[in-house]
């Protein structure tokens, strides 16, 4: 029996309701992108420690400087990770480079370049320098905690560590961090028509698309715990092949094998194993037959249709969420849009919301996305030439130009 068709609304709604992240796991921070914090990282210390100089030039004292010009005996020379101590006394100043620390007694840096010295590579060893110009207290200097205070949060629970956040992380001091557990997967691609790109092929017959598609988008989500298979439409088959695939994965994932035909199976092989579907037909257009179950185990089993158009649909607006959410992102983060404007008018009078495929191009007036219509949810080759899809809602009609809609991204987009 094919459960009620409800709102693609409803559908995430009860997605967001079930699924939860997974355990957490430590791991040296190395071995970490790409995962999702479960704990916030925090500052060992201030940054900086101590207050430091914002260029070369020559640490001083300001109140020496009101009368520029005005010449300084330079006493010494620190640079960046030197330990020097150095007093700066009235009259004196020192030698100084960028990320250096600030000699005691001095406020302030002048730049080499308002000084009589001008270069530092023409003259690096002036023994008194003339300075041009009188300078604030503070001025060229960085404060001592500006960046972040000691036992600050850097970076919050849900932040995926990609390589910026570990930078950031191995700023402050950070060797492991404590992470959610990646989902383990397994593929059923369902068809007796199917075979393997590399395979003899028959008129009758069809590459499998859909396994390598699904297989490069779990890598971009660094998931690496993936088996796949195709499937013969065999009722046995079916069931002792999606039994032994709940028994390993954390998320069951089928092509094909999901509608009302003779051949789709899945449906009551989810229920003769005691499976509880909690969506099967949503109002989108491309993809309408699309099952989510939850397996007394506690694993879940996403069914798609079998055209590829509608497994890409299926895949970006509810597995690669799902899987991100396993993998501890939290929801708002999970299903990434754009707001831009359309670059021309369409229309749309059908009764399901509608994923109109499209390019994005950058214009004169900034960016824009571009309506590109394939020939249908079979149309592989269509699919690979858009960047993703915009929402139209059911019955809309003309949707004019330069309206702000949302994009959906088919592609590594990880905010």
């Amino acid at each position: 029996m094919i459960e009620p068709l409800i709102t693609v609304g409803a559908a995430w709604d009860l997605l967001t309701a079930e699924i939860e992240p997974l355990p957490v796991e430590n791991l040296p921070l190395a071995e970490a992108g790409g995962r999702c914090l479960a704990e916030a990282v925090l500052s060992d210390r201030d940054l900086p420690p101590a207050p430091r100089s914002a260029m070369d030039g020559f640490a001083a004292r300001a109140v020496d400087l009101a009368a520029a010009p005005v010449e300084l005996q330079v006493t010494g020379e620190v640079a960046a990770g030197a330990d020097a101590v150095l007093d700066v006394a009235p009259g004196t100043c020192v030698r100084i480079f960028t990320g250096a620390n600030l000699p005691a007694g001095s406020d302030c840096v002048v730049p080499v370049e308002l000084t009589s010295s001008e270069s530092f590579r023409v003259r690096p060893d002036d023994s008194n320098v003339v300075i041009r110009t009188a300078l604030e207290p503070g001025a060229n200097v960085v404060p001592k905690a500006q960046l972040v205070a000691a036992n600050q949060e850097v970076l919050a629970v849900g932040t995926r560590l990609g390589p910026r956040q570990i930078a950031v992380a191995a700023s402050v001091g950070v060797e492991t961090v404590t992470v959610h557990r990646l989902p383990s997967v397994y593929v059923l691609n369902t068809g007796r028509e199917l075979r393997d790109s590399g395979s003899g092929i028959g008129r009758h017959e069809t590459r499998d698309s859909n396994g390598p598609l699904i297989e490069a988008a779990l890598a971009e989500l660094g998931i690496d715990d993936f088996r796949r298979v195709i499937v013969t439409d065999e009722l046995d088959l079916m069931r002792s092949e999606l039994r032994a695939a709940v028994a390993v994965s954390e998320v069951v994932l089928l092509t094909g094998g999901v509608s009302a035909g003779r051949y789709d199976f899945v449906p009551d092989t989810i229920a003769e194993l005691g499976g509880r579907t909690v969506f099967h037909q949503v109002c989108l257009k491309p993809g309408k037959p699309q099952l989510f179950a939850r397996m007394p185990d506690g694993s879940s089993v996403f069914g798609l249709p079998g055209n590829p158009l509608s497994v890409v649909v299926g895949l970006y607006e509810f597995v690669l969420p799902a899987m991100r959410r396993l993998a501890g992102e939290p929801w708002s983060q999970c299903r990434p849009g754009l707001r831009l404007p359309l670059a021309e008018a369409v229309e749309h009078r059908g009764g399901r919301r509608l994923m109109m495929t499209a390019c994005l191009e950058t214009r004169d007036e900034g960016t824009v996305v571009v309506p590109r219509p394939v020939a249908g949810s079979a149309d592989v080759i269509g699919g690979g030439a858009v960047d993703g899809a915009f929402l139209i809602e059911p019955g809309r009609g003309i949707v004019p130009a330069g309206e702000i809609v949302t994009f959906r991204p088919w592609g590594a987009f990880l905010p």
